[in-house]
């Protein structure tokens, strides 16, 4: 017992000594850069991740998800008004409707692609997919019953109309509320509880590293009385790199992320929303033409309703202190081109009611139309900014993370290989 007792107050002793204090320094500073670069590896490669699966998976599912419910919207307003010029059909029309059923489906093969393993959210797509063919099929009766003047035409198109809002609207929004909770989980994962968690301890052990060091440095300088000790001030300001590097970086992604959420992705959201809102106003109104009367006045406006206090909150949002991505002034003059089609849209409805359908229906497809036509041309412009916008703020926010997993770890291993010979040196002078 007396023997083991000497031993330990031997070793105790000899932290005293330089070489050994040197070497317990040594120990220290090596083991600090090691856990500093396994942490920064850690936090760099889960924002980068979370950054990267927003970017490439999320918020294009979302976006692609709304595109099918807003494509298939507007397939329907021209069907609707391809039906409305009878047999002859209106090419244009026509043409609108089969590109927009085109654009549609290649927005399902996007959310297919984006939605990775998701079992439940995969069955949903293919269910959508089975209600286009049959949504198609029954436009296409329609269509061939118009062209001979049968009646039963406008019931074949109201059946497929009623089809997309019963079914179809809602799986496409259930996609994208799904992918809208994964975009908020991977968002608040980084400025979360977890996400600040892992940065505090980030900042930490390259803090006490970058301190350690200097420590170390100022030990050295008096100890052998030397102002620079080379290696050892180098691995300083290479860890000292790291830091800074380090809170630039998240810095940069978490400020990037942010605008990207604010002034692109929910703008982009709610001016999908608008369009496809607005198409479906579009085909109300056709739908009240085909049907002769048999819809009830109080339901013809019931989607213009819809558009136009989606614009006052638009509206509301860009001149108040919020920080919405929309220029204030072409939200004003969206309303302008809206309200120019909501005249034009009250005129179709007081000719219809006053028994004048042939001129009713004339100016839905002529003056009616145009306006739509311009109030959409306006939508589809601040929709494709607000989406240039998301994806610049993505681009940045990955580009200020770009090679510090890498990179960084590097250098504080490279520190601490300096640190090793700088120290070393000053050890070898008590041989």
């Amino acid at each position: 017992m007396s023997s083991d007792s000497n031993a330990l107050a031997s070793l105790w002793a000899r932290r005293t000594r330089t070489p050994d204090r040197l070497r317990l320094m040594l120990i220290a500073a090596v083991v600090l850069a090691i856990v500093a670069s396994v942490v920064v590896n850690i936090v760099v490669s889960t924002r980068g991740g979370a950054t990267r699966s927003i970017d490439e998976d999320h918020e294009p599912a979302i976006e692609a998800a709304q595109r099918v419910q807003t494509s298939l919207a507007e397939a329907d307003a021209a069907a609707a008004n391809a039906f409305l010029a009878g047999g002859g059909e209106d090419p244009v029309q026509r043409q609108r409707y089969e590109q927009s059923l085109a654009e549609a489906s290649d927005a399902l093969a996007i959310v297919i692609s984006k939605v990775g393993g998701d079992e439940g959210l995969l069955t949903t797509a293919a269910s959508i997919e089975k209600t286009m063919v049959e949504y198609s099929g029954l436009v296409e009766s329609a269509r061939a019953n118009n062209r001979q003047n049968f009646p039963i035409g406008a019931a074949y198109l109201s059946t497929a109309s009623s089809l997309l809002e019963a079914d179809l609207y809602p799986a496409t929004d259930a996609i994208a509320n799904s992918r809208a909770d994964s975009y908020r989980s991977s968002y608040n994962d980084q400025v979360g509880i977890v996400g600040s968690a892992l940065l505090v301890v980030l900042f930490l052990v390259l803090i006490c590293l970058v301190g350690f060091l200097l420590l170390c440095h100022r030990y050295l300088s008096k100890k052998f009385r030397r102002t620079v000790n080379v290696p050892v001030l180098v691995a300083v300001l290479l860890s000292f790199g790291v830091l800074a590097w380090s809170t630039a970086a998240v810095a940069g992604q978490t400020s990037s992320m942010q605008t990207a959420r604010e002034a692109g992705y929910n703008d982009v959201r709610s001016l999908i929303n608008l369009r496809g809102l607005g198409f479906r106003a579009q085909n109300e109104e056709s739908q009240f033409l085909i049907a002769r009367g048999a819809i009830p006045e109080s339901e013809f406006s019931v989607e213009t309703d819809k558009v136009s206090a989606l614009l006052e909150d638009l509206l509301t949002e860009t001149t108040g202190d919020t920080t919405s991505g929309l220029d204030p002034n072409e939200v004003e003059l969206l309303q302008t081109r809206w309200e120019a089609y909501r005249a034009t849209r009250q005129g179709v409805k007081d000719l219809a009611v006053a028994g004048d359908r042939s001129e009713a229906i004339d100016l839905a497809l002529g003056d009616s139309a145009l306006a739509f036509d311009s109030f959409d041309a306006e939508v589809e412009k601040l929709l494709t900014g607000s989406q240039t916008s998301f994806e610049v703020e993505m681009d940045s926010a990955r580009s200020s993370l770009r090679f510090l997993d890498l990179v960084g770890p590097f250098l504080l291993l490279s520190g601490a290989v300096l640190m090793f010979f700088g120290m070393q040196q000053r050890i070898r002078e008590y041989r």
